[in-house]
């Protein structure tokens, strides 16, 4: 049998008789006719190899375009990671939806190799009958932009690679393997997600949010501008349980976690569970929990102060309206009250919550507890902002009002609807803090 090289070469031509052969003269016409086809045969084929690494290396490196999306610019690729081997039947079905990718709005930012960030987006537990609308407003809002990546469970109600329109850019689909996907596999749960992240996008930084969280994608790329994911990273807003020795961010209001961070973390799972055994329960229904205490346990890493530089804070639990007035849950303000230990001295606020103007930081990155129809009113009035950034405060609170959802339904249990228009100071500081959060027009990469 002949050999790929000798079959390549294979000609009839060359397939005469050694008697043949012998009897040509060298520089007769046929032997000269040969060595011309042999030359030009051979030239072809050092053209297509030539084609071919080219092709190869223009597709593998197209990753210095960028898209401008809700007033930010973001990097984008023709090229994706595919999938992980996975032993069992449903982790294979879910790499193979996994790898369907899945959507985004009017084709705006699409797949990236090693994008400079991921948005992970998690179910939420509350009020999970008005998820599938939760997720198409973010569709229709930042998730294109803060490239949204949704988590779902096999078997629920609805399946995301129905809402969503494209399959070449993002929002895209992580579909969880049924054996991690109860309740009471909280743990084991966000250990897939976070190995899928790491393994199949490799991102420089990943966000996890879940689908009542709001995020503006300017002020994210901005708070990671500059920074190094071969360091690690575990930023959000941070919380201390009391009679801890650790700080842990909020699941709702979002956090960071670095390449570097992830990779420790999938490969030290195993150890990190060991040391929290005894709170085995609990942790299932707190899996965020175990990351904190692991990074802490293990490598010393607290969550950051990630206030600005007046200590306004950028990552919210609560939504815009509660947040701006102060209103939050007690038990939420008390996890505030011993963060010095972990975070250092704060001798302006001791680390408590402020309100009015003070809550919110102007590069603001996310609130919670935002239903579907505020999600799409307030993405219309931080775009009217960044239009229109002199509007007078009385024709924006004319649009917030026509815009914004009034029944206590749209809003959700956990938000509050706008105030009463004669409430002038809580609106003066609504205003304020929206023309504050609003993205400016700007392009650029994300970096």
């Amino acid at each position: 049998m002949k050999s790929r090289r000798q079959q390549l070469y294979h000609h009839p031509s060359n397939s005469r008789s050694a008697k043949q052969k012998t009897t040509e003269k060298k520089g007769s016409p046929s032997s000269i006719i040969k060595l011309s086809y042999q030359k030009i045969l051979l030239s072809l084929i050092l053209v297509a190899l030539a084609l071919f690494y080219l092709t190869h290396h223009i597709f593998k490196n197209v990753n210095d375009h960028s898209v401008v999306q809700g007033g930010g610019a973001f990097p984008t690729s023709t090229s994706t990671r595919t999938n992980i081997d996975n032993a069992s039947k449903d982790k294979k079905a879910a790499n193979a939806v996994n790898n369907g990718i899945t959507n985004a709005i009017s084709g705006t930012t699409v797949l990236s190799l090693h994008p400079r960030y991921v948005t992970i987006v998690l179910p939420s537990v509350v009020n999970t009958q008005g998820r599938s609308n939760r997720l198409q407003s973010i569709e229709q809002s930042w998730g294109s932009a803060a490239k949204a990546i949704y988590v779902y469970h096999p078997g629920n109600e609805y399946s995301p690679t129905s809402i969503l329109q494209s399959s070449s850019s993002y929002p895209q689909t992580l579909l969880v393997p049924s054996e991690v996907a109860s309740e009471d596999q909280g743990v084991p749960r966000l250990k897939y997600v976070i190995e899928q992240i790491y393994r199949t996008y490799n991102p420089d930084f990943a966000f996890f949010v879940n689908d009542h969280t709001y995020v503006i994608p300017q002020a994210a790329c901005e708070y990671l501008s500059g920074r190094d994911p071969s360091q690690h990273l575990y930023a959000g807003h941070a919380l201390k349980p009391n009679g801890q020795d650790f700080a842990f961010n909020s699941g709702a209001s979002g956090y960071f976690l670095s390449r570097k961070t992830m990779r420790f973390l999938t490969e030290n799972w195993s150890d990190c569970e060991g040391k929290t055994a005894h709170n085995r329960k609990w942790l299932e229904g707190n899996p965020g929990l175990l990351t904190a205490k692991c990074l802490k346990a293990s490598i010393g890493i607290d969550p950051l102060d990630s206030r600005d530089e007046v200590k306004r804070h950028r990552f919210h639990a609560f939504g815009l309206v509660r947040t701006v007035k102060g209103e939050v849950d007690e038990w939420y303000k008390r996890k505030h009250e011993n963060l010095s230990e972990i975070l250092g001295e704060d001798t302006l606020f001791n680390h408590m919550l402020q309100k009015g103007e003070g809550c919110c930081s102007d590069r603001s990155i996310s609130f919670h507890y935002v239903e579907f129809k505020e999600t799409l009113a307030l993405t219309k009035v931080l775009n009217k902002l960044r239009e229109q950034p002199t509007i007078n405060d009385e024709k924006l609170k004319e649009f917030i009002i026509h815009e914004w959802p009034k029944e206590k339904k749209d809003v959700g249990g956990y938000a509050h609807n706008l105030p009463p228009s004669g409430k002038e100071e809580v609106w003066r500081d609504l205003l304020k803090v929206l023309k504050n959060i609003a993205p400016t027009a700007s392009t650029g990469k994300c970096i």
